[in-house]
């Protein structure tokens, strides 16, 4: 726990690294968020503007490290401050955020959606229809898969009485709006090119 908060860039990248690799175990998982490690973990991340400039390698291992620890069930996502949810949902806003921190920003914001409704809420109002599209479009196909595998989670839970007529600016809506039928269209449309996309690339 302290290496994690060591005075020196150097000492909490090593520190995240590792915590990345041992959170999978549950038994040490159990232990470091017995410890407070969640709450540690959420308040770099909620700080962690200045972070990304320097060392996004460092918030990269961060998040995977807190998407591990809450992948064991053991706190409950409803916990998540919503400082946490606007600095994830700004990563997935930022056209030139770095690929590890978008990956695991779009595989963070999935989990919340699908184990909370309080929190697909909120997580709907950050991000709008036109952000998940552009990930969409990106040659990265992990990209690709994760922004499929948010917009599916969010489509899941979006309530059935959002449904309204087509809008001017579908891609401007919320995702609170997803159950709109343009935007439904447009999304449903992109996913559909990357999926025969992945079908009719080359192999290597």
């Amino acid at each position: 726990m302290d290496r994690t908060q060591s005075s020196t860039l150097e000492g909490r990248l090593e520190a995240m690294k590792e915590l990345a690799k041992l959170s999978a175990d549950v038994t040490f998982a159990t232990e470091f968020i017995n410890m407070d490690g969640i709450a540690v973990l959420t308040r770099l991340v909620e700080g962690s503007s200045k972070l990304l400039s320097h060392y996004g390698e460092m918030l990269a291992f961060s998040l995977t490290a807190f998407l591990e620890l809450m992948d064991h069930g053991l706190v409950s996502w409803d916990t998540v401050s919503i400082g946490f949810i606007k600095q994830i949902a700004g990563y997935v806003s930022q056209p030139t955020v770095d690929v590890s921190i978008l990956q695991r920003s779009l595989a963070i914001l999935e989990s919340m959606v699908l184990n909370s409704q309080a929190l697909y809420q909120k997580i709907a109002e950050e991000i709008t229809v036109g952000q998940l599209l552009s990930h969409l479009q990106v040659s990265n196909q992990e990209i690709q898969t994760y922004a499929v595998a948010l917009i599916n989670a969010l489509f899941l839970k979006a309530p059935e009485d959002k449904r309204q007529e087509p809008l001017a600016s579908p891609l401007d809506l919320p995702c609170t709006e997803m159950a709109d039928a343009s935007a439904q269209k447009q999304l449903r449309s992109a996913i559909l090119t990357v999926r025969t996309g992945v079908q009719e690339a080359p192999p290597r």
